[in-house]
C-alpha cells in the first residue's frame, strides 16, 4: 500500500540553472561596505534565463514552478535573505537582499 507523503518528506528542488543565474546576480551586485547585495526580481530573472538549458523556459515558467522561492537554498547557506514585494497599494519593484550574517 502507498503511504502519503510526510512533510518532512516534501523538498522543493531548484534547479542548477537557477541558481547558477542567482549566483551570478549576488556577485554583480554585491556592495562590500553594506555587506549585501541587492536586486530586483527582474534583474534576478535576467541572470537566470541566461542559463536556461531550453528556450521553452522563460518567466512564466519560473513563477509557474516556484524556482524563484530562492531564499531557503541562500539561508541553509549561510545567507540572511529578505524577499520584500509592494502591497496592492504600493508601486515598487519586488527586490531581493542578501546580507552576510554578522561575524562573517
Amino acid at each position: 500500500m502507498t503511504e502519503p507523503i510526510k512533510p518532512s518528506e516534501v523538498k522543493q528542488i531548484i534547479p542548477e540553472f537557477v541558481i547558477k543565474g542567482a549566483n551570478e546576480c549576488i556577485q554583480k551586485h554585491y556592495n562590500a561596505l553594506e555587506r549585501r547585495s541587492r536586486f530586483t526580481q527582474d534583474a534576478l530573472i535576467d541572470c537566470i534565463l541566461k542559463y536556461r538549458p531550453d528556450e521553452e523556459i522563460n518567466r512564466n515558467t519560473l513563477f509557474d514552478n516556484y524556482w524563484l522561492d530562492i531564499e531557503p537554498v541562500y539561508r541553509a547557506a549561510g545567507w540572511e535573505v529578505e524577499y520584500d514585494k509592494p502591497a496592492y497599494c504600493e508601486d515598487y519593484p519586488a527586490n531581493f537582499t542578501f546580507k552576510l550574517p554578522k561575524g562573517i
